[in-house]
């Protein structure tokens, strides 16, 4: 009995040191490479090889590069521990045909991360309208394209809708129009509204010099002529170009005594 016994525990101590070994080693593996991967991930970020790489195609890479050395540094671990490889890649090819029919909508949006990439609809920095949204772009991921809208709330859109639906980037021909609808009274002088309005429109510091303002009737309403005054401003200045026309618009107005009118009804009745 007593022989029986000390083989027993000769064979469990060995199984022990056995496993105890490795899963020593798997967690260091697990330790090293992760912290080694986000190592990675940091000097691609900052270092010199992406340094003169697309934007885009920079942000999309370091993303991809991250997910697929934590994937390296997990099969490793997985290997150690005594998991065959073939059988483990079986497994994962089928847990991947299980994951892919699961998260279609996940491999919509990598694919749509792609199309961004290749056909650039927009760039990291642009002001763009998508999905229900606008803001600037912040950074194109694998699956999200990340913007922070005028409100500075930061907003996840899947790329898969970006790339299959309409997208509208007002900084890709590196001007933006500010619109102002002004009504005026029926039987103002017109010549002389225009050049007050058109005197203060080229007044903003903000406008592109290149691009003359637009001051014109366009449109006559039911209580007022609607006057339309049109400049043109860089991206980056559209909401002090904005905020400036109407404030130069309204201190024009009332230093020459123009009214704005209110809606107006007329009735009548029978005696």
């Amino acid at each position: 009995m007593q022989e029986v016994l000390e083989k027993l525990w000769s064979f469990l101590l060995e199984l022990a040191t056995s496993v105890g070994l490795k899963l020593v080693y798997a967690a260091l593996i697990l330790v090293i490479g992760l912290k080694l991967s986000s190592f990675i991930t940091k000097r691609l970020s900052s270092g010199k090889l992406l340094a003169k790489t697309d934007p885009n195609v920079k942000s999309f890479t370091i993303s991809f590069c991250k997910i697929l050395l934590n994937a390296l540094v997990l099969f490793s671990a997985a290997v150690v521990l005594g998991v065959p490889a073939a059988s483990f890649v079986t497994v994962l090819a089928s847990c991947g045909l299980a994951i892919g029919l699961a998260l279609q909508g996940s491999l919509s949006n990598f694919a749509g991360g792609l199309m961004i990439l290749i056909f650039k609809p927009f760039e990291i920095g642009d002001f763009i309208e998508g999905g229900g949204f606008s803001g600037t772009v912040q950074s194109i991921s694998i699956l999200y394209t990340r913007i922070v809208t005028a409100e500075n709330n930061l907003v996840s859109l899947p790329n898969g809708s970006l790339s299959d639906g309409a997208v509208v980037n007002y900084t890709a021909n590196g001007s933006r129009r500010v619109d102002l609808n002004l009504p005026v009274p029926f039987g103002s002088d017109l010549k002389a509204v225009k050049s007050i309005l058109l005197e203060a429109a080229e007044k903003n510091v903000f406008r592109i010099k290149e691009n003359e303002p637009t001051v014109e009737v366009g449109e006559i309403g039911d209580s007022a002529l609607i006057i339309y005054i049109r400049i043109h401003a860089k991206p980056e200045t559209y909401w002090d170009a904005w905020f400036a026309l109407r404030r130069d618009v309204l201190e024009a107005m009332e230093e020459h005594g123009i009214e704005i009118p209110y809606n107006q009804l007329d009735v009548h009745t029978k005696q």
